[in-house]
């Protein structure tokens, strides 16, 4: 009789081939958008997230037209979770002289991350409402 459980033997390797899977499209991810990879897994991983809560949302409201509109919440998501690619990728600008100087771009200054934030959620719900007043 064997000692371990084909069960279990079954879960372990389902669970890697997942996880291998969720690397590769992050190694992926990655290199697409020029990122290191732990920048890359942090605004895959949150963009991941934010898709499994709009869809957690939409299964718990239902489709009616009483529902709450989600599509602005998982925008506002999506764009959440690439604060810290902007972040990276506004971390050294070339000067005139070429060389590598530390300044801040207007996309990673907290005020403007929070304008367009604001923006997306009222906009989103202002089309939202206009959309269902047509249709």
């Amino acid at each position: 009789m064997s000692r371990y459980n084909s069960s279990s033997d079954t879960a372990g390797a389902f669970t890697f081939i997942i996880l291998a899977i969720g690397g590769f499209l992050t190694w992926e991810f990655s290199q697409l958008a020029n990122l290191p990879w732990d920048v890359g897994a942090k605004v895959f991983g949150f963009c991941l997230l934010s898709l499994v809560l709009a869809g957690a949302a939409r299964y718990l409201f239902g489709q009616s037209n009483s529902a709450i509109a989600i599509w602005p919440l998982f925008l506002l998501g999506v764009y959440w979770s690439f604060f810290p690619a902007f972040n990276y990728w506004g971390g050294l600008t070339e000067d005139s002289v070429l060389r590598y100087v530390a300044e801040e771009p207007w996309y990673t200054l907290w005020y403007v991350k929070a304008l367009i934030s604001v923006a997306i959620v009222v906009g989103g719900y202002w089309l939202d409402s206009k959309l269902n007043e047509w249709f």
